[in-house]
């Protein structure tokens, strides 16, 4: 008895694992839930009135107060946190994914207390599918602008507000369809991306008003990418359309505005050195975060004015070395909307005042896994058309001293 009786529980119990075995084949694949972003902040002395109240935002000098020059403050509005979710194959080779990601630059609620009470701004929110067999992958909902090209200077207290900005870097974010193709060239990868996304102008209130939606034209990005072992260079460009009437307008007949734009730039590391940057070329640049975070006046115009382009240029260059936990950093850029385009605007009532910005900044950064602090040294200067005329300019100074501390998880 005692052999069919093993013969029996074997039997029973390759048949119990088999069963396991099959029911967790058929059960489907959790998603992946993702967590990351960075939290810490800033304290940091200014001597001069900056844009978005300075700190961890400043990239131009707003005003140069003649007293009460110096002030001292505290940010954490760049505290960033990115939600993702990924699911189980939806074929052989292909997943989705869902991708959240806020900062605190909302605006600061009502109260005498409350800016400490941030609100939060959405960055980031699309739906991605990944095709890996082929390399493709499709984006869809609110992601970086194509000529972003996601080089950007290395920091500590300006991750949100990179100090290029304003100063060589032009991109920003929109409501967008993007595909990106992966191609492998030799020991490098080739990154070939298209996207066909929402034309924008200032202050768009929603996706149907608007100068940008009401051209009736989508704005178009492409980039091509390539990554090597120590570097990588990319070239990018952007068209869009305004219609300078507005939706339900027929004011001025075929009175329209492009943004155009390209940018190229790299980055190559070596020997513990690394060097990076970009530069660009356009008109009309405002919707890209350019133009020195000008646009042109629309509302004022008539059939018998046409809204002037206004052209401009800009380039950064930033030089670090690494030497174990530590590292170094110098930065310098420069943004430059040419002074008689924004003459020619003025006359018919843009109101633009700024034509030149330049940074140059210094940054010593401690890093040891995810905690990194920095001390970072920065000036701007911007240059201001008085009296709305190319050859009366004034420049404003205004100086940071800024000591962060951020956990990168």
């Amino acid at each position: 008895m005692t052999v069919p009786f093993l013969r029996s529980a074997v039997c029973a119990t390759l048949l119990a694992i088999a069963g396991s075995a099959a029911a967790q084949a058929a059960a489907p694949e959790a998603p992946k839930f993702e967590f990351h972003g960075f939290v810490g902040g800033s304290l940091f002395t200014e001597n001069a009135a900056m844009n978005s109240g300075g700190g961890q935002a400043a990239w131009f000098v707003a005003a140069e107060p003649n007293v009460d020059k110096t002030v001292f403050g505290g940010d954490v509005r760049q505290t960033r946190l990115n939600f993702s979710l990924t699911g189980p194959q939806l074929w052989d080779g292909a997943t989705a994914k869902g991708v959240v990601e806020v900062d605190f630059f909302g605006t600061t609620p009502a109260g005498a207390l409350n800016d400490i009470s941030l609100a939060p701004r959405m960055r980031l929110a699309f739906a991605e599918l990944k095709l890996a067999k082929s390399g493709t992958t499709i984006r869809v909902g609110q992601d970086h602008d194509l000529i972003l090209g996601i080089i950007l200077p290395t920091t500590v207290g300006h991750v949100a507000f990179p100090l290029s900005y304003q100063d060589g870097t032009i991109g920003w974010r929109r409501p967008q369809i993007a595909a990106y193709q992966m191609i492998g060239v030799a020991d490098m990868k080739l990154e070939l991306a298209l996207a066909i996304g929402r034309a924008a102008w200032n202050a768009n209130s929603g996706p149907e008003t608007g100068f940008g939606p009401a051209s009736g034209k989508p704005a178009f990005e492409g980039r091509v990418k390539l990554i090597g072992k120590v570097f990588e260079v990319f070239v990018a460009g952007h068209w869009s359309q305004i219609d300078t009437n507005g939706q339900g307008s027929d004011a001025a007949p075929d009175n329209s505005l492009d943004t155009t734009a390209i940018t190229a730039g790299g980055k190559v590391s070596l020997m513990g050195f690394t060097l990076q940057g970009a530069g660009y070329s356009g008109k009309n640049l405002g919707p890209l975060a350019g133009n020195i975070l000008q646009w042109q006046a629309l509302a004022s115009l008539t059939s018998a004015v046409r809204v002037p382009n206004v052209s401009e240029q800009g380039a950064w260059a930033q030089l670090g070395y690494t030497f174990g936990p530590w590292s170094g950093w110098l930065l310098t850029g420069f943004a430059n909307p040419n002074g008689e385009d924004i003459a020619d605007a003025n006359a018919v009532g843009a109101n633009l005042t700024r034509d030149r910005n330049s940074v140059v900044s210094g940054l010593l950064r401690w890093q040891v896994k995810g905690y990194t602090a920095g001390l970072e040294y920065s000036q701007w200067q911007t240059r201001y058309m008085t009296a709305q005329a190319p050859t009366n300019n004034e420049v404003l100074k205004g100086n940071q001293l800024m000591l962060s501390g951020m956990y990168f998880f």
